[in-house]
């Protein structure tokens, strides 16, 4: 992907047959780095081996990015979806953590203090910044219990 982007970049400063030839260039390298994370989805899937902490909000990311630099909104989706699921996922985790006392939640492993404290909203983010339907989903987390003026204290 970097490589991609790095061709992308450098294409601005060319004209002609030398753009082309990056530009052509970089969209390989998106390619071929869509074709790996396709393949880590397709003999990893979530069902089998759920992700841990960030590598959800990684690949969705990526696949946003992907679907951008290819102009291909399918793309996007994949990784829409991806950081739906992985928002709904860690929803459950957010109302637990919520209903703690502090002195519970001081106990808790650094790693869930992490989903509590900002995983969460940066999966929040991401999925916002990507198009995702980020109102509608709070609402409806909201709903089910996830308080996000606690977040704001």
């Amino acid at each position: 992907y970097n490589e991609g982007v790095e061709a992308d970049i450098s294409a601005e400063n060319y004209d002609g047959e030398i753009k082309e030839k990056l530009l052509k260039y970089a969209k390989e390298r998106y390619e071929k780095s869509l074709a790996v994370v396709d393949t880590m989805v397709t003999k990893l899937p979530t069902v089998a081996t759920p992700y841990s902490i960030q590598i959800g909000e990684i690949v969705g990311d990526l696949y946003l990015r992907l679907g951008q630099a290819l102009n291909d909104e399918s793309i996007s989706q994949k990784g829409l979806d991806i950081l739906e699921s992985e928002i709904r996922r860690y929803a459950q985790y957010i109302r637990y953590f919520q209903s703690l006392k502090p002195w519970q939640y001081q106990s808790l492993q650094r790693t869930d203090r992490y989903i509590a404290g900002s995983y969460f909203m940066s999966l929040l983010q991401s999925y916002n910044n990507g198009g995702g339907e980020t109102e509608e989903l709070m609402t409806e987390l909201e709903n089910q219990g996830v308080n996000f003026g606690q977040f704001l204290q």
